[in-house]
């Protein structure tokens, strides 16, 4: 540039400026930059880059930042869920399934902790785990699937927990994914049911699907007025199970 109209020589731009006039030189504006003298234009920062004023080169985004775009200012922290060990990077790494990070510009994937028992996490990326809904727990640690529903015979009615309840003693419940203890309903007879869907001895479940809860006798045990008793002793097993029959036909 010249700026004196009597003069015949130019004055070259120092780096970091442009000749973008005839007059003057021109700082680069942030996002760009000129490591040369005597520059008629000034360069783009590339991706994972940034320049402040005047700079003669681009600057790397640090580890815990990136940046997609050219001509950037400045880089982006990483957001909650994510981290970038790497200097000069495009994108954030997101933390797996199981995983979660609830703090911003994070520099290692240990900072993606497991989700703790009672919690899972499905997706990546997330800041934070979920609690076990309803009617599910789970002892696991990092779940990636939903908390497994509760058996039968059990239930739970509070978010977040790592087990699920027992039915009181005598009562039962054929349903997955209980939620209240007053879905266990009374067996008949009560002492059938140990509670938690397990049976008493000399009782079983042969229907699975909770049409009856530990209805049916056992093998060697026999029903009398709804209760299952113990066949009684006998030589041989043709003596058993002829005294069976005839018990179980009398007092039908």
């Amino acid at each position: 540039y010249q700026s004196n109209p009597s003069e015949t020589a130019c004055v070259a731009c120092q780096p970091g400026r442009n000749a973008s006039y005839d007059t003057q030189c021109v700082d680069c504006t942030t996002g760009l930059y000129q490591a040369a003298e005597a520059a008629a234009t000034c360069d783009i920062c590339g991706p994972g880059k940034y320049s402040s004023m005047r700079a003669e080169t681009c600057t790397d985004c640090p580890s815990g930042k990136s940046q997609k775009k050219p001509s950037s200012a400045d880089c982006a922290d990483c957001s909650p869920g994510t981290y970038q060990m790497l200097t000069g990077q495009t994108q954030c790494i997101a933390c797996m399934e199981g995983k979660a990070n609830p703090l911003p510009r994070q520099t290692s994937n240990e900072s993606c902790s497991n989700c703790a028992p009672g919690q899972y996490q499905d997706r990546q990326g997330a800041d934070q785990c979920t609690g076990c809904v309803q009617g599910t727990a789970s002892s696991a640690e990092g779940l990636t699937v939903p908390c497994p529903k509760c058996q039968p015979g059990r239930y739970q009615s509070k978010q977040g927990f790592t087990d699920c309840r027992d039915c009181a003693r005598g009562t039962d419940v054929a349903e997955h994914g209980v939620m209240k203890a007053s879905a266990c309903t009374l067996c008949t007879p009560e002492e059938a049911c140990e509670g938690g869907g397990e049976c008493a001895r000399g009782y079983t479940s042969v229907i699975d699907d909770g049409a009856a809860f530990c209805s049916f006798c056992e093998r060697g045990y026999f029903k009398m007025r709804y209760k299952c008793h113990k066949c009684p002793a006998a030589s041989g097993w043709i003596s058993v199970l002829a005294a069976c029959i005839f018990i179980g036909f009398a007092f039908l």
